[in-house]
């Protein structure tokens, strides 16, 4: 199921999925701070 609505996803403009429930994926805090710096960097600059 997460895989089709990730496909889904893909196909609407000006869209980052991020985060645990968008990834399917446990972070802790941290681990969140980290992965949204990380998207920043390859989806904003």
């Amino acid at each position: 199921m997460y895989e089709e609505y990730r496909k889904l996803a893909e196909k609407i403009e000006n869209i980052t999925l991020l985060g645990r429930l968008a990834e399917y994926r446990y972070y802790d805090m941290d681990d969140v701070v980290k992965r949204a710096l990380e998207v920043f960097e390859e989806e904003v600059r």
